[in-house]
């Protein structure tokens, strides 16, 4: 069964220090009640076919009284022996508040979403639509497997557990929205078990004898070189830092970390002076939280996609591993928290939506000790104000988000969430490179979205991370999806080294205008920004 966070709102407030009260506990009870009754099997059985699903979200200014009485509104219009009703909220409930209620999902017939439509100025009314993992994006294992934490990463990363194991273990732990309808908790395994079945969407994984490798020549395992200098170098995004150059087989570190291209890109140039703790949320199919790469550093968070808490397509996994996997991923001091949205390759609007506004809030109640997060999400599909609003009210929040900008060779802006980055301070949309610098085109069909709302371009092209198939194994996925971690990387290990606490407006402005006119080919009208840390190399 799927999971709602409706049903737990009521459970986890009154589990919360301060309950919510007045006008905001009035609009829950409403929300819970109208929510009970999807969990009826008799009405179910009298009515069957629900009506059609819709979101709804609240527009910027809207006071909890205003939303209390539209939601009284609402309740009176609504047939308490149908099933039209209001499914799934939209909340922060560590805003107790009401602040953090940001909208709602539900079924609704016709005459009660033209009685909606006549709020215009509360609400933003959407039939729902649906988001995608492209199919596209193959996996494609690799005969190459994890060797292990490479040297030069390992004092930096002992550290961070420390920070994490003293006090911190329950920023993006499984909480009460990750459970399935009826309240019972999501099983969490101690182990990730091996997938279910193979990827499902359409993907063709590559014969073994076409596995992409890196263009230039790869060390039979990643090692460290002293070559550890301050760097102060002009345009430097992450200010003075102790740069070293760690071995990796990821390609687009190198590309991420040095100014000019080369034929070896071996060599990872990493900010070794982190010192601030940050957070990673992957919304995406989930993460194999015990893959080597991760060191301990995975957790799953929420799961709004199905009952395993597992990644069930490699997505999510081979993500994860590009922003902070030891010796592939960008900030490999970076906790990892898994919001599971996807069960295969499609999922609803509101069922992404849920898993933003769960990573929004397990962040602001933990904000006051770690006020530094990053939100990726590399997946795109239907335009929705609705869904383009929580990822905007993350950024209002203090996180950076970074999202794809697609692989369907058009403009971003046809594209939720992507169509927001580019007026959205602190919010990445990213586009994506082959090793050549050359902005990625990869087939007939296939090539990355461009245009004015890109903000920047990464690696995306034969990237090699973690595989979900095994707790060492590294695979090889090409598209945008691919380029939007190395960005998401990027925030968090300047965040992780600065010594003050950067804006997401200030995370943005410092990384994607250190390294510009660098890509070549048909840009169509896309930035030529390549995303770079600073290191001056």
């Amino acid at each position: 069964m799927k999971p709602s966070v409706i049903l737990s709102l009521a459970v986890a407030c009154m589990a919360a220090p301060l309950a919510p009260q007045g006008a905001y506990k009035d609009a829950l009870d409403i929300i819970n009640r109208q929510g009970a009754k999807f969990s009826d099997a008799s009405l179910r059985k009298r009515h069957g076919q629900e009506p059609d699903a819709f979101n709804i979200v609240f527009k910027d200014g809207v006071s909890i009284d205003q939303i209390t009485d539209h939601l009284k509104a609402l309740d009176g219009l609504i047939n308490k022996d149908s099933l039209n009703g209001i499914k799934t909220a939209f909340d922060l409930p560590s805003q107790k508040d009401g602040s953090g209620l940001m909208g709602y999902s539900g079924h609704f017939d016709p005459s009660i979403v033209q009685e909606l439509s006549k709020y215009t100025d509360l609400v933003t009314v959407e039939k729902e639509g649906h988001q995608r993992l492209p199919t596209f994006e193959t996996f494609t294992p690799s005969q190459t497997t994890y060797a292990g934490t490479p040297d030069g990463y390992k004092g930096m990363i002992d550290n961070f557990f420390n920070w994490w194991k003293q006090g911190n273990a329950g920023q993006g732990e499984q909480d009460a929205p990750g459970q399935p309808i009826g309240g019972d908790p999501q099983p969490i395994p101690d182990n990730q078990t091996s997938p279910v079945g193979p990827p499902t969407g359409g993907e063709d994984p590559l014969p073994s004898a076409q596995v992409p490798t890196p263009s230039g020549p790869v060390s039979a395992a990643p090692s460290a070189v002293s070559s550890a200098a301050p760097s102060t170098a002009p345009g430097n995004s992450s200010g003075p830092g102790t740069f070293e150059e760690v071995g990796t087989k990821n390609w687009g570190l190198y590309r991420v970390s040095h100014k000019e291209n080369s034929q070896s890109q071996t060599q990872y140039a990493m900010n070794k002076d982190a010192k601030n703790p940050t957070v990673a949320y992957i919304v995406d199919s989930g993460i194999r939280t015990t893959h080597k790469m991760f060191e301990g550093r995975a957790s799953f968070g929420a799961n709004f996609a199905n009952d395993r808490n597992s990644d069930d397509n490699g997505h999510g996994t081979h993500v994860a591993g590009t922003v902070a996997g030891a010796g592939y991923g960008v900030s490999p001091s970076s906790k990892l928290v898994a919001v599971k949205v996807f069960a295969q390759k499609e999922a609803a609007n509101s069922v992404i939506m849920q898993g933003v506004s769960w990573a929004i809030d397990d962040f602001v109640k933990n904000k006051d000790k770690n006020p530094r997060a990053v939100i990726n999400f590399s997946g795109g599909g239907d335009t929705s104000e609705a869904l383009d609003a929580l990822f905007k009210k993350a950024v209002e929040k203090g996180m950076v988000a970074a999202v794809a900008a697609g692989n369907e060779n058009q403009d971003a802006c046809n594209v939720s969430p992507a169509r927001v980055g580019g007026n959205t301070n602190g919010m990445f949309t990213v586009g994506a490179s082959s090793s050549d610098d050359s902005f990625a085109v990869w087939d007939q069909s296939h090539a990355s979205n461009f245009g004015s709302c890109v903000d920047v371009i990464a690696p995306g092209t034969d990237i090699l991370s973690a595989s979900y198939e095994s707790d060492d194994g590294i695979a090889s996925m090409t598209g945008t999806s691919m380029a939007t971690p190395h960005v998401a990387g990027l925030a968090a290990q300047l965040m992780a080294t600065s010594s003050e606490l950067l804006t997401p407006a200030q995370v943005e402005d410092k990384l994607i205008n250190a390294n510009n006119g660098k890509i070549t080919g048909n840009l169509n009208g896309t930035p030529n920004k390549l995303a770079y840390n600073g290191s001056g190399r």
